[in-house]
């Protein structure tokens, strides 16, 4: 019992090693860009199975395509000659049936690591695509690492976003037989997952392009130049009465107004401020008076 759970703890650990980056939660597309993709939806061990049929009388040939795209396919208990090796990602069999009956006449590990053999995964974003999340953009992923009579295989995907597409669905849609020729499966899957999203921690508040002028290291969520002014005069005045009222209290014990800083100036300043209005207003006036008693000569 304790041999099993060890093999199975070691078997899990391989596959999450085997990983490829793209099938990282939050993986990046573009590397220069705040788009995130989660293909991770679409690591089932189990595959994804899709197969096409063609008519070869008196029997039915039937090509069956199982992929993992995130990990290493799982076998079967009972796996024998008929299913493909540990390690593939994915799998091709060709099936004939006949009266109803299935005999597999072959199994080809398409793509994996398999038998020493290097998956060498690769994605591909558009290039001149600014939008990622909008529907109908796709993405280019190529398995390698698969053999079939020492011939190299690979299996291309294109990837395409589906944003019809039902992310609940269990399971969610599979891929498409495209073509295979030459050593290249080629596969077309259009899903929701595809479909990247940019998704702002909280509080976090737009980017406008670094053009916030008189901002300050940013540090103001975007605080004006005249914003940071007003604070700072703000800060400047507090500090003012309150290190005034403290020096008041502490070298005179003063108590009540007596605590403001220069008090008698703060009592006078309304008065001050009356009387420089009225000498204002007063020019002003005797300024008009003057002009309307000038007589040309």
């Amino acid at each position: 019992m304790k041999s099993s759970l060890i093999i199975a703890v070691s078997v899990l650990s391989a596959f999450t090693a085997a990983a490829p980056d793209f099938c990282s939660p939050g993986f990046k597309p573009k590397a220069d860009s705040d788009y995130k993709l989660d293909l991770s939806k679409l690591n089932r061990p189990e595959g994804f199975l899709v197969s096409a049929e063609t008519s070869t009388p008196p029997t039915t040939t039937k090509t069956e395509i199982t992929v993992n795209l995130c990990g290493p396919l799982s076998r079967p208990e009972n796996a024998n000659q008929d299913n493909c090796k540990d390690g593939t990602y994915v799998c091709r069999r060709i099936i004939n049936v006949k009266e109803g009956n299935e005999r597999v006449t072959e199994v080809q590990e398409i793509a994996g690591e398999i038998d020493g053999s290097v998956l060498n995964p690769s994605f591909t974003a558009p290039e001149n695509e600014q939008d990622l999340s909008k529907n109908g953009v796709q993405y280019a992923i190529t398995l390698n690492g698969g053999k079939v009579l020492d011939k190299t295989q690979s299996t291309k995907i294109v990837l395409e976003c589906d944003t019809n597409g039902d992310k609940n669905a269990n399971p969610p849609a599979g891929p498409e037989i495209k073509s295979y020729e030459n050593g290249v499966l080629n596969l077309y899957w259009k899903t929701p997952f595809a479909c990247a999203s940019t998704e702002q921690s909280p509080g976090t508040p737009p980017s406008d392009g670094g053009n916030n002028g008189g901002s300050s290291g940013g540090g103001g969520g975007g605080m004006s130049g005249v914003g940071i002014f007003f604070l700072v005069v703000g800060l400047l005045i507090a500090a003012y009465f309150i290190g005034g009222a403290f020096y008041n209290y502490k070298q005179y014990n003063a108590r009540g107004l007596d605590l403001i800083p220069h008090r008698d100036f703060w009592l006078d300043l309304p008065y001050l401020i009356k009387d420089l209005f009225s000498h204002l207003m007063e020019s002003i006036n005797s300024r008009r008076r003057a002009g309307d008693g000038y007589v040309s000569v």
